[in-house]
């Protein structure tokens, strides 16, 4: 699941549509930013998973004030109190300051609504990411070698919106900062459930919350925003294309495995084993819509903007996921 702040909303609604699929059960979730939160409710909420992202969503979201309708956008902007709130250390010296904002309210929402031994002994894989702001690495993080509110916050800590968080002495930002889709590591997953059965069938599943808005920025703020779309988002095109091509080759290998005689120096080949290693994920569905957003829509947390997009995410994925449309 992705990142990309209050369009996050998307994702939840294409989850509810997801998990009322007869028999649905997911082997694999991984997560990052907003999804790493989803990823940690899905697996090991105490209560029901949906109604704690429901409570999740509620809490982020910024009502407008009776009199004055329009207004919850702006403040918006300026976080959902009810998770966010802004760094003391900023009021009182902005120029020092790492960030700007404090996930206090998120990490206390977090240890009251999420069951880290459940997540943990939870049959489903789960792996969130984020980026060691020290070396600038990008690391997995795997609910088989355990993982805590520190994990999930860590995932989630964009700067220079929000501090670092630490684990083991390392600091770690966003996962987002590298990779907003966190496509690699579902795909190695699912390769090694059941890796020498070949009647296993792979499905894989992401959602694109972010449907740019075709227009030309008019102000620096504008600017920016669409800076942080394409920086963020823009991999995901680049994503699916190496995905493709990557199943292609397993098809190609595959052919090329029932023509090879079986005295062949070809298979001792380093490169034909590595490829014959690999398993092919028979089904990608990507959850897309053509609902538009505009250029500060991941800063949008109002109440309205959220409930339109939970409402477009599970349509789309209804739609999707009826038609059996595939990437």
């Amino acid at each position: 699941m992705q990142g990309g702040g209050a369009l996050g909303a998307y994702e939840f609604g294409a989850i509810k549509a997801i998990f009322q699929r007869q028999n649905f059960r997911s082997h694999v979730i991984t997560g990052v930013s907003i999804g790493a939160l989803a990823a940690a409710v899905l697996a090991g909420a105490k209560g029901d998973p949906i109604e704690t992202l429901e409570d999740m969503w509620d809490r982020f979201s910024v009502s407008a004030l009776p009199s004055m309708p329009g207004l919850d956008a702006w403040l918006a902007m300026f976080g959902a109190h009810g998770m966010i709130r802004v760094a003391p250390t900023f009021l009182l010296a902005p120029l020092i300051a790492t960030s700007i904002m404090d996930m206090a309210p998120l990490r206390e929402w977090l240890t009251e609504s999420v069951d880290f031994d459940k997540l943990n002994a939870n049959a489903t894989r789960v792996i969130i990411t984020a980026v060691n702001a020290a070396t600038g690495a990008y690391e997995e993080f795997d609910n088989r070698d355990g993982l805590t509110v520190d994990h999930v916050i860590a995932s989630a800590s964009l700067p220079p919106a929000f501090p670092m968080t630490f684990i083991d002495d390392k600091p770690y930002w966003d996962g987002g900062l590298v990779s907003n889709t966190p496509l690699r590591c579902a795909i190695n997953a699912l390769e090694q459930i059941d890796a020498d059965d070949p009647e296993v069938k792979r499905e894989l599943i992401a959602m694109d919350a972010s449907h740019i808005s075709p227009s030309t920025p008019q102000t620096m703020s504008d600017v920016v925003g669409r800076l942080l779309q394409i920086y963020f988002f823009g991999k995901l095109r680049l994503d699916l294309k190496l995905f493709e091509q990557f199943n292609g080759y397993l098809d190609l290998i595959e052919h090329l495995d029932q023509e090879l005689p079986p005295a062949s120096p070809l298979r001792q080949h380093p490169a034909y084993r590595r490829l014959m290693a690999h398993r092919k994920i028979d089904r990608f569905v990507l959850i897309s819509g053509d609902g538009q957003e505009s250029i500060g829509a991941a800063t949008d947390f109002s109440r309205s903007s959220t409930r339109r997009r939970i409402e477009r995410g599970y349509r789309d994925a209804m739609r999707t996921l009826s038609s059996g449309e595939a990437a």
